[in-house]
């Protein structure tokens, strides 16, 4: 049993085993690595970006995370409703990098908005407004799905405490959703701040390391590194 199989046992003992738990917790930890390393270069490199900006990204990291949390209760509105929160905060986190605007400000920029901004920003480059299209189409059908718009009126209510004993029917959908995700996130992230493999320390470097194979190709491809 790996780490978040042993988490799952202490915290959620009554949860139904979650089929490829190892997947997403590699992915979530993945994830992480990735986001320590780009807050830590983008503050040394990039002067423009402050600390009051960077927030928008610990969320979105934040979000990620937390769906290590959800995922055992196999409800539904709380996954959907962390996804979305987890994409809506790399949106706004993109939109401050362009748009001079107070944290509450953008804090309280609607979705509708921040696409729009976006769309007419003669500054950001056509290549990244094309990867955020494929996250506007996320944050909208997690959107849709938090506010039920297709609803099963023949669906008949159950116990919570079934629903958390119910095989898991979302994990896979969302390992799906967040590794495609993570890929967008990778690439914007590469066309905005050009961090280079090269300028990592030993430990940063052994960690990428550790990955799959799969996965440690794009990550490589992120950080630009030549073999």
């Amino acid at each position: 049993m790996g780490e978040y199989g042993k988490f799952i046992n202490k915290y959620f003992p009554s949860s139904a085993p979650i089929e490829n738990e190892e997947a997403l917790y590699r992915l979530i930890c993945e994830s992480n690595l990735i986001s320590q390393i780009m807050l830590k270069y983008i503050s040394l490199e990039v002067e423009y970006l402050t600390e009051s900006k960077l927030i928008f990204y610990k969320r979105f990291r934040d979000g990620v995370n937390k769906l290590l949390m959800y995922l055992p209760l196999n409800e539904e509105i709380g996954i959907y409703a962390c996804m979305r929160y987890s994409i809506e905060q790399f949106l706004k986190f993109i939109y401050a990098i362009y748009f001079d605007e107070e944290l509450e400000v953008i804090g309280r920029t609607s979705y509708r908005h921040i696409k729009e901004d976006i769309k007419k920003n003669s500054v950001i480059s056509d290549d990244i407004k094309l990867e955020m299209q494929k996250i506007y189409t996320y944050y909208a059908n997690y959107s849709n799905d938090v506010h039920a718009k297709e609803i099963d009126e023949n669906k008949e209510l159950v116990s919570l405490g079934k629903i958390i004993k119910s095989d898991n029917e979302y994990s896979k959908a969302i390992e799906n959703d967040l590794r495609k995700f993570l890929n967008i996130s990778y690439k914007i992230m590469n066309k905005i701040f050009h961090i280079k493999y090269e300028i990592l320390n030993t430990s940063e470097r052994m960690s990428i390391e550790r990955l799959q194979s799969n996965r440690k190709k794009i990550i490589f491809e992120m950080l630009e590194y030549e073999s």
